[in-house]
């Protein structure tokens, strides 16, 4: 079982989102029994809901964030073989709370597994702005999903499954 965790700073509006996003992409293509999705926060403050603005963006294309924010810890490192960052500030937290070079390895930045994006792209955090800035995260997260899941498949030879009958 691959382990994925997407990490932003509070966990309420990015990190939730490419959860809810890489978790539809993977049940819709088989393979939950090869792909577990989580997320946390660098900072974040456990029990927090997700914020209604993301939430409303994601149900917008179908996909329900569920959960409370919760925060990283060194300790989750052993669980996750990618540790995701949505932006430099995050990635840079994650590096400092790695124990030992392993963990510093499974630290990467969501949009650099998009080939569109330039390379360490962020994922702008929309929380003090309107929603058009979820709607655009949205679109950045999911692009950066899409090509996350694509990658995934050939570094770990994920066979697609068979099409129903």
């Amino acid at each position: 079982m691959i382990r994925i965790c997407f990490v932003c700073h509070a966990n309420v509006c990015r990190s939730p989102v490419a959860e809810g996003v890489l978790q539809s992409l993977v049940h819709r293509a088989g393979l939950e029994s090869e792909i577990a999705v989580e997320s946390a926060g660098t900072h974040a403050v456990p029990g927090f809901t997700r914020d209604p603005r993301s939430q409303a963006t994601a149900l917008g294309h179908g996909i329900e964030l569920h959960g409370y924010s919760r925060r990283f810890e060194p300790v989750d490192f052993d669980d996750c073989d990618y540790v995701i960052a949505l932006d430099h500030e995050n990635e840079q937290s994650l590096r400092a709370l790695a124990r030992k070079d392993p963990d510093r390895g499974r630290v990467h930045l969501l949009r650099n597994f998009d080939p569109e994006s330039a390379p360490d792209s962020e994922v702008p955090d929309p929380y003090q702005g309107g929603i058009e800035g979820f709607e655009n995260v949205y679109q950045m997260i999911a692009t950066a999903c899409r090509a996350l899941l694509e990658q995934l498949r050939r570094d770990h030879e994920i066979a697609r499954p068979p099409a129903d009958p």
